[in-house]
């Protein structure tokens, strides 16, 4: 997230703010008219801190900046709007990679990746290019010159970053077939350029927002109207960064305001009309409607409910099929229906976790071990944020953990899921939006942005409730969770909180619902989805190599991961650290399970033993394993050339690690030779050096000897460094043949 401390800081104080205010409002220690008064100066700090207008200056200062439009959310919403019948969901990249290729070419590379919307794949442009004719075939001669003069506008407006990597790796345009209707009609204009409508239309969602932010004050007084607007600005994930200076956004927070308004009037059939329009504009909202149809539906006198309703069903059902019928209507590249072409683009988009997801399912992914400086859209495998360690792929072991632990996320889920539905029975009007977001929550990947709906919260709440103060308080929790420098390098850490966070808030409101009622089997349930939350944890991975546990019974050194044990002489003693900071529970030989907790396995030896805890190889005999796994990104062509090196030259090759310096005098005592260990053919080669101390290791110490053996079993290579003062003795050596002979590994 993009927050810079001092708008985070505006937006606390304002929370502050909030907080007092609305104590001493229910104590009746201020006038209505002053505290709503002062509810607008404060909503004015909040929407400071959300434009991120205040900035740090390299001299330790803060400057005001004006944001900019946000090219990169106008690229997707504006050109796959206005051109959706030529490139539908799937062809916006590739048209945009043909267009900048005739009229950029000299800065066109082929290489460069971009993503195949049809299959989420990461793909070279060069893929785009060979595909030219089909491409450009849905669009008329005069829609493809206009569609090259609005690329050129969005290539000028960021050509850094466009000619950098460019918006073609995202994941496209995503809008609902209403969406692209609306949208791509208005972009459709013909009075203003491009460059002046992106202009214009980048400004309009905070201008909408006030504007019926005025319109609620008429109809329920201006501490709820000014309270919406505050929450729609005051709350972090409510990013501007991510969705500000975009294209009409904030459409179905409108949408479903109105409806939540209209609810709370009496109004039932614009209500359930409005309910259908916002579902239609994005799909999760159709969760308040299914609420309230639950509400009218469970239970004895259910008929009785539903006559008594009758105006807000039908206001929905008329809804929904004037929203199918203006979805279908739009013309597409293959003459497909929009909605099914919608659904199949939904399901190629949420076939991949995402990194910035608040919702059940980030708290049960969440993993020390792959909680790493990356973010789930990742175009390669990513590079950690700790030294040393192998890159990684952290969408495939998001997939892993979730696969692991689905029947963990199946519980938490149904677990939310009866809490929201038995406080949608006792859901007033407006109220339904608190256990429609606890099922959204459940069960739906919802990007953190898409959270904006929590403005809704003030008009939800019943009259009187210490619900909105509950929220400025989980506001509060969130900024700190996104305040630059805290998580920054924990990014699965950051959203696992504010999702904790949010789901803690979900069900507190929905406690305070069913506490107006019978608490009973209502209350049990709380508790079970509040441990459900809560319950979501791993032991955390030790920090560093030297904190590692190894799993010792005895005198014995057992690793489950590695399928690998040896065992020490009884007067010896195991030394502290190891590359494996945790041992796994089985035996694999899956090169990522291995990766995973590993910590520059080649500088960092998996288990070391000798006499005694303070020897070092100048004054005792040590004897060091390392496991070093083949790294992941090989390819099959790097795996069979390193699976086909012969052990003796690899050992060989390993044991000059220890002369890269001259003043080590290194040298081969012995050629290397074939050994034979615990059944597999290796190699062992004899070398002495000096040890390098001092700073930066380049003192020459005293002289040491090592005896080198390596074996290769399936992709790992394992060598044990069998060290002591030079020469090593025959003592020595027939001690290291002892600890040798006891290695086992898991056939």
């Amino acid at each position: 997230m993009t927050f810079a401390a001092p708008s985070l800081a505006l937006m606390l104080l304002a929370l502050v703010g909030f907080l007092a205010l609305d104590a001493w409002r229910r104590r009746g220690a201020i006038a209505p008219r002053r505290a709503a008064a002062a509810l607008a100066a404060l909503t004015g700090v909040a929407f400071f801190g959300h434009l991120g207008a205040l900035r740090g200056t390299e001299g330790g200062g803060i400057a005001l900046v004006a944001p900019p439009p946000h090219f990169h959310e106008l690229f997707h919403y504006y050109l796959g709007t206005k051109y959706f019948a030529e490139v539908g969901y799937d062809g916006l990249y590739d048209a945009a990679v043909i267009a900048d290729l005739e009229d950029d070419p000299e800065h066109f590379e082929p290489k460069r990746v971009m993503r195949d919307l049809a299959t989420n794949e990461v793909v070279p442009r060069a893929a785009a290019v060979a595909r030219e004719a089909d491409i450009r075939a849905p669009f008329s001669p005069q829609r493809w010159e206009s569609f090259r003069r609005d690329v050129a506008v969005f290539r000028q407006a960021t050509l850094d970053d466009w000619r950098a990597r460019g918006p073609v790796i995202d994941h496209g345009y995503n809008g609902t077939p209403l969406v692209t209707a609306i949208l791509g009609g208005l972009a459709r204009q013909t009075w203003l350029d491009t460059h002046d409508y992106l202009g214009l239309v980048s400004l309009l969602d905070p201008y909408l927002l006030a504007l019926f932010a005025a319109a609620l004050a008429g109809l329920e007084g201006p501490w709820i109207a000014l309270s919406f607007l505050f929450f729609a600005f005051a709350d972090p994930l409510n990013e501007y960064g991510f969705t500000g200076g975009g294209y009409l956004r904030t459409d179905y927070l409108l949408a479903l305001a109105a409806a939540l308004a209209a609810l709370r009037q009496g109004w039932r059939a614009p209500a359930g009309a409005l309910l259908a329009v916002a579902a239609g504009l994005r799909l999760f909202p159709v969760a308040v409607y299914g609420c309230l149809l639950w509400r009218d539906l469970a239970g004895p006198g259910w008929r009785e409910r539903l006559r008594a309703n009758a105006a807000l069903h039908a206001g929905f059902a008329a809804g929904a099929l004037a929203v199918a019928l203006i979805g279908s209507w739009i013309p597409t590249p293959d003459g497909r229906n929009a909605w099914v072409d919608f659904a199949q683009k939904m399901r190629v988009h949420t076939s991949a976790p995402s990194a910035n997801l608040v919702s059940l399912s980030a708290i049960v992914s969440y993993a020390p071990s792959k909680d790493r400086l990356t973010f789930g859209h990742a175009t390669e495998a990513a590079s950690p944020s700790t030294p040393g360690a192998p890159a990684f792929d952290w969408i495939a072991e998001t997939s892993r953990v979730l696969a692991e632990r689905r029947w963990y996320h199946a519980a938490a889920a149904l677990a939310l899921v009866l809490v929201a539905l038995a406080t949608a029975r006792r859901a007033i009007a407006a109220e339904a939006l608190f256990p429609a977001l606890v099922i959204v929550f459940a069960l739906l990947p919802v990007s953190h942005y898409y959270w904006a709906l929590l403005a809704l919260v003030p008009l939800a709440a019943p009259a009187g409730s210490r619900i909105p103060a509950w929220f400025a308080v989980t506001c509060c929790a969130f900024a700190l969770a996104v305040w630059p420098g805290l998580l920054d390098t924990h990014i699965d850490l950051r959203f696992a909180s504010l999702s904790l966070a949010l789901g803690v808030f979900l069900v507190g409101a929905c406690l305070a619902l069913l506490a107006r009622g019978r608490l009973g089997a209502r209350a049990a349930l709380v508790g079970v989805a509040c441990l459900a939350l809560l319950g979501c944890h791993e032991k955390p991975v030790p920090p560093t190599t030297q904190e590692a546990e190894l799993p010792i019974d005895g005198d014995r050194y057992e690793s489950e991961l590695f399928g690998f044990s040896i065992d020490k002489p009884s007067d010896w003693v195991f030394l502290r650290g190891s590359s494996l900071l945790r041992d796994g529970d089985d035996y694999t030989t899956d090169r990522w399970k291995i990766w995973e907790n590993l910590r520059d396995p080649g500088t960092n030896p998996l288990v070391a033993m000798a006499p005694r805890a303070d020897a070092t190889p100048a004054t005792d005999p040590v004897l060091r394993v390392y496991a070093i796994p083949i790294e992941r990104e090989e390819g099959p062509r790097g795996i069979g050339f390193l699976t086909s090196l012969d052990p003796v030259g690899v050992v060989e090759t390993f044991a000059y690690r220890s002369g890269r310096k001259p003043q080590s005098e290194f040298a081969i005592v012995e050629k290397a030779g074939p050994i034979e260990l615990a059944g597999l053919s290796g190699g062992s080669t004899l070398v002495r050096y000096r040890q390098l101390t001092g700073d930066g290791g380049d003192g020459a110490g005293p002289p040491v000897q090592e005896r080198l053996w390596h074996v290769r079993r399936g992709e790992v290579f394992w060598y044990f460094s069998q060290l002591g003062p030079e020469p090593l003795s025959p003592e020595t050596l027939a001690r290291f043949d002892e600890i040798l002979r006891s290695v086992h590994f898991e056939p």
